[in-house]
C-alpha cells in the first residue's frame, strides 16, 4: 500500500514553492540567451508551434485533474485501495488519447502554422518541428498524470524534487542545443527533451505506486469527470493563444517573438501562484463532505490568501514592467515587449479569483459550472481580441483577456452567491474584491510615474520588493476595516502560526 501524505497547506505551499523557484530560474537563464542565439523570427515561430500543440494539452491536464479529484475524495474517506486504482485507469486512457494526439499534431500540424503565418523554414522541416514538439508533448502528457497522483496524495516534496531536476536539465538542454545549432527546430528539440526528462523523473519518483489492472469502474469515473472539464481546458486554452494567433495572422512572425518574451515573464509569475494554489484542490476535494459552512470558512480564507497573494507578485512586476524588460533583455528590437507585459500581468492578477474559484468547482466536482464561465470567458476574449489588435494593433496583444478576465469575476462572484449560501456579500468583498481593486489601481496609478532611474538587477529588486510590500500592506489594512475581514485576518494569522 501506498503512502499517503497529508501535510498542511503551508507545508504544501512552501514545496510548491520550491517547484516555482526552479522553474522560474530556468526561464530568466535561458530566455535572454535563446533570443540572441536564434533571433525573434525563429523565436516566434517555436512560439506558434507551442501555441497550436497548447490546446492538446487537455489530455494529460484533464486527466491528471481527475485523478486528483477522484484519488482525494477516497484518500479523505480512508480508501487507500480504491484510490490506487485510478492511476492505472489515467495511464491506459493517456496512451489512448495520447497517440491520436500524436497524430493529428504530426498530419495537420504544419498546415495550421502555415495557414496562420509565413513559417519561414521549408516544409519538411516543420514537420519535422511537428514530429519532435509532437512527441515532447506525448511525454508531458504522461508526466502530468503521474504529478496528479502525487498532487491528490499531497506529496508536494516529489512534485519539488522533480520539478528541480526538470528544470536544470530543461535549461541545459535550451543552453546546449541553441548554442550548437540555432535555429527554432534546436530549440523545440530541447523543450521536447526535456518533457522526456521529466517523464522519467516522474517514473522514478512513482515507481512505488501501481501502474497496471483492470480499471474500467475507474475509467468511467475518470471519463465522467473529464467530459465537460475537457471541454473547459480545450476551449480555454484556445482563447488564451488567440494573441499568438492574430499575431502571427497579421504581423510578422518576429512579432509573436516578442510576444513570447513578454509571455514567458507572465507565465512564470503565474505558474508560480498556480503551484502555490494547487495545494487547495486536493484540499476542497477532502472537503467537499463536510459542512457547507466549513467549506464556505475555508474558501474565504483561502481565496483572500490568493488574490492578496497574486497581487504582491504580479502587480510589482507590472509596475515595473519597462525596466525588467530593459534589464532582461537589453535588444533595441525588444520594443513592444514592456506594454505587452504590462497588460498580461494586470489580466493574470484579475484571473487569481477565477483561478481560485476553479479549483473550488473541480474539488466539489461542479465541472458543468466551470465550463459554462470558460466558454463565456473565452468568447469574450475573441470578441474583445480580433477587433482591438485588428486596429490598435500588437500593443493591444492581451488587452482582450485583461477585460474579459474583469468580467469574469462577475459571473464568479454570482455563482459564489448561488452555490456558497454561507458566504455573505461582505465576505465576498473582503475576500475577492479588495485584492483585485487594490492592486489594480496601483497598477494602473503607476503608469504616470518614470522608472527611468532602474539601471540595474538592485534598483529593480528594491523598488520590487518595496512595491510588493505596500501593495500587501494595503490590503491588509483595508481587510482590517471591517468585522467580518479582522476575523478573516484572525484564521489566516492562526493557519500561518500552526502552519495548516
Amino acid at each position: 500500500m501506498a503512502a499517503r501524505f497529508t501535510p498542511g497547506l503551508i507545508g504544501s505551499a512552501r514545496w510548491n514553492l520550491v517547484a516555482f523557484a526552479c522553474g522560474l530560474a530556468a526561464n530568466l537563464l535561458t530566455v535572454p540567451f535563446v533570443v540572441r542565439s536564434i533571433g525573434l523570427e525563429a523565436f516566434g515561430l517555436a512560439g506558434l508551434v507551442i501555441a497550436v500543440c497548447a490546446p492538446f494539452l487537455v489530455v494529460g491536464t484533464v486527466l491528471g485533474q481527475a485523478l486528483v479529484r477522484e484519488m482525494s475524495v477516497r484518500l479523505g474517506a480512508g480508501d487507500e485501495a480504491g484510490a490506487d486504482r485510478f492511476l492505472p485507469a489515467a495511464l491506459k486512457l493517456c496512451a489512448l488519447a495520447g497517440a491520436a494526439g500524436w497524430l493529428i499534431l504530426v498530419l495537420g500540424g504544419p498546415a495550421v502554422v502555415g495557414w496562420i503565418s509565413e513559417p519561414g523554414v521549408g516544409t519538411d522541416e516543420l514537420r519535422l518541428i511537428f514530429i519532435i514538439a509532437a512527441t515532447g508533448w506525448l511525454a508531458q502528457q504522461f508526466a502530468l498524470v503521474f504529478q496528479g497522483a502525487s498532487t491528490a496524495r499531497m506529496n508536494y516534496r516529489a512534485v519539488a524534487k522533480v520539478s528541480a531536476v526538470y528544470a536544470a536539465m530543461s535549461a541545459a538542454t535550451i543552453l546546449v542545443f541553441t548554442h550548437a545549432f540555432p535555429s527554432a527546430l534546436a530549440f523545440v528539440a530541447a523543450v521536447s527533451a526535456s518533457y522526456a526528462v521529466l517523464l522519467v523523473g516522474w517514473c522514478v519518483a512513482l515507481r512505488h505506486l501501481p501502474w497496471r489492472g483492470s480499471a474500467d469502474g475507474e475509467i468511467q469515473a475518470l471519463l465522467g469527470f473529464s467530459s465537460w472539464q475537457g471541454i473547459a481546458h480545450i476551449v480555454g486554452n484556445f482563447s488564451l493563444q488567440i494573441d499568438r494567433y492574430l499575431l502571427g495572422a497579421l504581423f510578422p512572425v518576429a512579432t509573436v517573438g516578442e510576444f513570447n518574451v513578454a509571455r514567458r515573464v507572465q507565465e512564470a509569475g503565474s505558474i508560480g501562484l498556480m503551484k502555490m494554489g494547487e495545494v487547495l484542490f486536493p484540499r476542497f476535494g477532502s472537503l467537499s463532505t463536510k459542512s457547507p459552512t466549513e467549506l464556505a470558512r475555508f474558501f474565504r480564507t483561502a481565496c483572500w490568501c490568493y488574490c492578496s497573494l497574486g497581487a504582491a507578485v504580479l502587480i510589482p512586476a507590472a509596475v515595473l514592467s519597462r525596466p525588467l524588460i530593459d534589464l532582461w533583455i537589453p535588444e533595441e528590437s525588444i520594443d513592444l515587449g514592456a506594454t505587452m507585459l504590462f497588460t498580461l500581468l494586470v489580466a493574470a492578477h484579475l484571473g487569481t479569483a477565477a483561478g481560485i474559484f476553479n479549483h473550488y468547482l473541480m474539488g466539489t466536482g461542479n465541472t458543468r459550472v466551470l465550463t459554462s464561465i470558460t466558454v463565456v470567458f473565452a468568447g469574450c476574449i475573441a470578441a474583445l481580441s480580433i477587433p482591438t489588435i485588428n486596429v490598435y494593433g500588437p500593443t493591444a496583444a492581451g488587452v482582450g483577456t485583461l477585460v474579459a478576465s474583469a468580467l469574469r469575476n462577475v459571473l464568479v462572484v454570482w455563482w459564489l452567491r448561488r452555490l456558497m449560501l454561507d458566504l455573505s456579500r461582505d465576505d465576498i468583498v473582503v475576500c475577492l474584491g479588495l485584492p483585485l481593486v487594490i492592486g489594480s489601481s496601483f497598477a494602473f496609478l503607476s503608469l504616470a510615474y518614470d522608472w527611468s532611474f532602474i539601471d540595474n538587477w538592485i534598483a529593480l529588486g528594491s523598488c520590487y520588493t518595496a512595491v510588493a510590500a505596500l501593495i500587501l500592506g494595503t490590503i491588509v489594512a483595508g481587510t482590517a476595516l471591517s468585522d467580518c475581514g479582522r476575523e478573516l485576518l484572525v484564521a489566516v494569522w492562526r493557519r500561518v502560526i500552526h502552519r495548516r
